[in-house]
C-alpha cells in the first residue's frame, strides 16, 4: 500500500544518508552486516525481461513492471532533490537501499522500523555457528 511504500522510501533514504557516512554513521556496525546486492538478485524486480516473459502470469509481470517503475520515479525524484555537493545516487545503490528495508523492517503499531537486534535474530545461524534460545 502506499502508506508502507512511504515509510519504506523514508528508511531507505535514511540507510542511504548513514551507509554514505561510513564509520561515522552510529549504524555502521549494523549496516556492514547487512547483505550486499547480490543477495537480491533473485528477485523479480531485478529479473530480464525475457524471464519475466516466461511467468505466463501477466497480472504478475505487469505488478512487476509497475514496481519497477515506481522505483525508477523515486530514483529520479531523488536524484533532483540531492543538494549537489552530495555525490550522485546511482539506481543500483538506491534500489540496494530499498531492497534492504524492504526485507528487513518490522511493523509495530503501525510503524516501520528498522530494528537492528531484532533482524540479528533473523538471520542464519549456522554461519557464525551461534544459536539463540528462548
Amino acid at each position: 500500500d502506499g502508506g508502507a511504500k512511504a515509510a519504506f522510501l523514508r528508511l531507505a533514504v535514511r540507510l542511504l544518508w548513514e551507509k554514505r557516512l561510513g564509520a561515522k554513521s552510529r549504524w555502521a556496525a549494523y549496516i556492514a552486516n547487512l547483505p550486499d546486492a547480490e543477495a537480491f538478485e533473485g528477485l523479480a524486480t531485478r529479473w530480464e525481461d525475457e524471464e519475466l516473459e516466461q511467468l505466463q502470469w501477466p497480472p504478475l509481470v505487469s505488478q512487476i513492471a509497475l514496481e519497477r517503475e515506481w522505483l525508477r520515479k523515486q530514483h529520479v525524484q531523488l536524484c533532483k532533490n540531492v543538494a549537489k555537493k552530495v555525490p550522485p545516487v546511482s539506481l543500483d545503490e538506491f534500489r540496494w537501499c530499498v531492497e534492504t528495508v524492504r526485507s528487513r523492517t518490522f511493523t509495530c503499531a503501525g510503524r516501520h522500523l528498522l530494528c537492528p537486534i531484532a533482524d540479528m535474530f533473523n538471520h542464519d545461524t549456522e554461519e557464525r555457528g551461534s544459536s539463540f534460545e528462548f
